[in-house]
């Protein structure tokens, strides 16, 4: 894969997240608070809205797990594991955000610093 047919995947899958951050937000959130989910689900378990967000995408982690082992053989679609990576993508992107929520820390870089004219996290390197 060359360096352009990289950049123009991985646009793709940052336009596929947009999306999805826009569809799912509309049935989860339910208020103006885009995490309210997340801090209900929280509340109610008596635990944080970081934890919650973290056990919702850990649930992913076993079944690329096993698709990974090669369990596709046994009738699990390959759509499946795009499916379950975007899925770990968005829940990894609303983890971050609720963690600088709660810590009240911010690492975004600056709009077009990260080469796709989007913003990125910094690493801390």
């Amino acid at each position: 894969m060359t360096h352009e047919e990289l950049d123009k995947h991985v646009r793709g899958i940052f336009d596929q997240i947009d999306r999805m951050l826009l569809n799912k937000a509309a049935d989860y959130a339910g208020s103006e608070d885009r995490m309210g989910n997340f801090k209900r689900r929280a509340a109610a378990a008596g635990v944080t809205p970081v934890q919650v967000c973290f056990l919702d995408m850990s649930k992913h982690y076993h079944p690329i797990s096993n698709i990974m082992r090669g369990a596709t053989n046994q009738g699990i679609p390959t759509q499946t594991l795009t499916e379950r990576l975007l899925d770990q993508i968005v829940y990894s992107l609303l983890l971050w955000a609720l963690y600088e929520e709660a810590t009240g820390q911010n690492a975004l870089v600056p709009a077009g610093d990260c080469g796709f004219g989007k913003p990125i996290v910094r690493t801390g390197r």
